[in-house]
């Protein structure tokens, strides 16, 4: 998992300087791990685009992924990434009911949800 860990690491610092699909910089939420939970407390925005290829395919650690990954990152919504690097999904709102979050200014809905999540490690039992 921490080779799975880098590459989205790095795709999101990406994201974050460089921008979708050349526009102003932004953000995406990538969910590694405990992929079942997530898929439960979740639901999804859009129809999936990952739905229905192969696993093969759909590997983050294949290098040939992340030209398409870049384009679907549009998408408002979480990425569901199994620990072996297999995207099972795209565009999934996470069921976050953000009580009691604070956020800090400058950050939005998508650090709620995240913050928030029943899938967040805040919520993890210790």
């Amino acid at each position: 998992m921490p080779e799975v860990f880098e590459v989205l690491l790095n795709l999101a610092l990406e994201i974050s300087a460089e921008g979708k699909e050349g526009r102003k910089p932004s953000g995406t939420i990538f969910v590694l791990g405990k992929h079942e939970d997530v898929l439960r407390f979740s639901h999804p925005m859009v129809i999936n685009p990952f739905q229905g290829y192969p696993e093969e395919e759909r590997n983050i650690l294949d290098a040939r992924l992340k030209d398409h990954s870049e384009k679907v990152l549009v998408i408002d919504g979480a990425f569901v990434i199994r620990e072996d690097g297999i995207i099972l999904a795209a565009g999934r709102h996470l069921d976050a009911s953000g009580e009691g979050i604070e956020i800090p200014l400058g950050l939005g809905s998508r650090h709620r949800a995240a913050a928030g999540s029943p899938i967040s490690p805040r919520h993890w039992p210790l």
